[in-house]
This record gives structure tokens, C-alpha cells and sequence, in this order.
């Protein structure tokens, strides 16, 4: 489990990995200011180092959406900009369901494969299914 400053590390990283790749990126610093703080993790918010310390509207980020960062996993997913973030944090909670707060166990994903592939052998059946199966017709 992640202390808020390894998640915030976490987040930092994510956000130099552009600069990596190309030297003209501007440089970004998280906001602490703005950081939301949930069970599950935090929200980090960031803009460009040169707007924070001189306020050069030149250098001011537009559509530098906010990064979650999942305390359990250390995960890290961008959200965006064309909502509100906590329409994005609302999101991000139901895709974790009650999983992320300990209240219920997940379903095996062979169960729910197990589950798919008998339906899908019925509905074949249904069809005619295939000569090799035993106790099938042969498709005319």
C-alpha cells in the first residue's frame, strides 16, 4: 500500500515520462494544493513549472488532465478534460465496484469463461452444432 508521498513520486514519474522522449516538453510539477484524497488512492493535478513560478500565460497547460493513483496497486490512470474531474473520480470508483473498499471477492475469470463457453456450445447445439461432437447431428 502507497504513503501519499510514494503515490505522489508515482505520479511525477508518469507525468517526466513525456520529457524522456522529447526535451522540448515543458516540465510539469504537481499542484499539492489541489490533491484529492479518497480510500482508495489520490487525484493529482499538475501544470507546467515555468507558469507556476513566473505566471506567463505562455506557458500554461491546456487539457493536462488529472492523474488517479490507485493506492492498493500503485496504478495510474489519466482521467480527462471534456467533464468535470469528479465525474471521472465517480467513474473510476464504480469501475472498482465494492472490490477497492473489501466487500466482496471477484469472480474467477475462468468461472465466467466456463460460464460463456457452455452457452455458446447450447446455442450451437441449438444450430445443428458440428459431426465431431458426440451426441450432435451434422450440419446439413
Amino acid at each position: 500500500m502507497l504513503t501519499l508521498e510514494e503515490a505522489r513520486s508515482v505520479a511525477q514519474a508518469d507525468l517526466d515520462k513525456g520529457r524522456a522522449h522529447n526535451p522540448d516538453v515543458e516540465e510539469v510539477v504537481i499542484l499539492d494544493q489541489y490533491t484529492i484524497a479518497r480510500e482508495w488512492g489520490w487525484v493529482f493535478f499538475y501544470q507546467s513549472r515555468r507558469y507556476v513560478e513566473t505566471g506567463d500565460r505562455r506557458h500554461f497547460l491546456g487539457g493536462n488532465a488529472p492523474l488517479i493513483v490507485n493506492r492498493f496497486d500503485g496504478s495510474v490512470r489519466r482521467t480527462g478534460t471534456a467533464r468535470p474531474t469528479e465525474e471521472y473520480v465517480e467513474r473510476y470508483e464504480r469501475s472498482l465496484g465494492d472490490l477497492a473498499f473489501g466487500r466482496r471477492q471477484p469472480v474467477p475469470r475462468l468461472a465466467v469463461f466456463g460460464l460463456l463457453s457452455r452457452c455458446w456450445r447450447w446455442l450451437v447445439g441449438r444450430r445443428g452444432g458440428r459431426a465431431d461432437e458426440p451426441g450432435r447431428p451434422a450440419s446439413p
